[in-house]
């Protein structure tokens, strides 16, 4: 029965990270697919489902990370109630919108409160072989220049029509998105380069980590090659103990994607070419503008959201497109939501951390993996700048605390 519980935790964990499992199961039955943020319900019903029957010990003591996750939790329900009350959208689409931001998130929270108790398993080499199926796909899209699946369902809900790159087919591998495909690989760079520096199965993870890099550039995405570039930085300094630049590896990361950004004209200037125009920066001014507006007119909205996702649905008649995670929360939650998210965040960073540089760390099963994770939750605090990454982040927690359950530790 215990095989069992794992095997559903697992595979809801698998849906829902790798994202285009789901919608193209919907596709292969009917055609058709409901709003994202309707599809992945069932995908996160079951996901705690499956994780509570994992979990028999709950936290006994109060720490930082757990005060800022209720005082997260409340300003979300303040928020929630503030967009009800002002006639915004009637409760299942307010509640619908701010679980499409924010569900891994708060399940990422129930996660370290609701702690596992697992034998070892070696989970790394479920991450190998899903690593190695992306691979295939990414480079088969890359080179046949075709998704490989459908891009497109009847309805017009589902659209891949991020692959499309001035003409180029961009590798999505397991993913809806290339730039979530990225997410994965700088994961992968961050976890393999430290067992490259450590000495563990050099040659093979050599050659993996020579393949992440290949991909990262059939993603065609400027965001996913300098996220790869940060992992291999974070995977170097978990290997060497550098503990304090880990500590301020979010900095880094936020320094270098604003100092591309804004330079972005200069770079396009000397090395010319598709990838390398300010076309989609100059399109994001525009938007993060509009988007702003949405908020800068009320003081309540300011505080508390509008409780409008990306896609609007539900709320608005017209699209939003804000690739901003920053403004996006700004926009649905408000100021104190932004804030008190960002807060959880970075104290689930710092926890992360923490366990990763502790002495007996690097004798553990999936070690290596735990590093990946910890090291996209790091660079993800740069990469928000310019994308949406809640639902990576919370995944990608919860993982976390997954593996090092695996290792035996239900209590830290």
């Amino acid at each position: 029965m215990e095989r069992v519980r794992y095997l559903l935790f697992s595979v809801f964990f698998l849906l829902a990270y790798f994202t285009v499992l789901y919608p193209q199961g919907i596709m292969y039955i009917n055609d058709d697919v409901m709003p994202e943020n309707i599809y992945f319900a069932p995908i996160t019903l079951f996901l705690i489902l499956s994780f509570l029957m994992l979990s028999p010990y709950v936290i006994t003591r109060i720490t930082p990370i757990l005060i800022a996750y209720l005082i997260f939790l409340l300003f979300i329900a303040l928020s929630a109630m503030s967009c009800v009350s002002r006639g915004d959208g009637n409760v299942i689409n307010v509640l619908r919108n701010l679980w499409a931001y924010w569900g891994y998130i708060i399940i990422a929270g129930l996660s370290y409160i609701f702690r596992l108790n697992q034998k070892d398993r070696k989970y790394y080499k479920l991450f190998i072989a899903a690593f190695l199926a992306c691979a295939l796909i990414g480079v088969a899209q890359f080179l046949l220049q075709s998704p490989i699946y459908t891009e497109k369902s009847l309805n017009g809900v589902y659209d891949d029509y991020a692959t499309n790159f001035f003409g180029f087919v961009r590798s999505t591998g397991l993913f809806i998105w290339p730039i979530t495909f990225g997410y994965f690989l700088s994961l992968c760079t961050a976890w393999f380069t430290y067992e490259i520096v450590l000495g563990k199965g050099t040659f093979i993870y050599s050659c993996l980590l020579v393949s992440a890099l290949v991909l990262t550039g059939m993603t065609i995405t400027r965001s996913s090659y300098l996220m790869s570039a940060l992992g291999v930085l974070f995977g170097y300094f978990a290997a060497k103990n550098k503990y304090h630049l880990l500590l301020f590896f979010p900095i880094i990361s936020i320094a270098l994607f604003l100092f591309f950004m804004l330079d972005s004209t200069f770079i396009h200037s000397i090395l010319g070419g598709s990838i390398t125009s300010d076309q989609s920066l100059m399109i994001r001014f525009t938007e993060w503008k509009n988007a702003f507006s949405l908020v800068s007119n009320s003081f309540e909205k300011q505080a508390f959201g509008t409780g409008i996702t990306q896609s609007g649905a539900g709320i608005v008649s017209h699209p939003v497109i804000i690739d901003n995670a920053y403004l996006a929360s700004f926009v649905q939650v408000g100021l104190f939501g932004t804030i008190s998210y960002l807060i959880f965040v970075t104290l689930m960073y710092l926890f992360m951390v923490r366990i990763i540089s502790t002495k007996h760390y690097k004798r553990l099963t999936n070690s290596g993996l735990m590093v990946g994770a910890a090291g996209f939750v790091g660079l993800s605090f740069g990469v928000s700048i310019v994308n949406l990454t809640f639902q990576t982040v919370g995944l990608t927690f919860l993982l976390f605390l997954f593996l090092l359950a695996s290792e035996g530790s239900s209590t830290y």
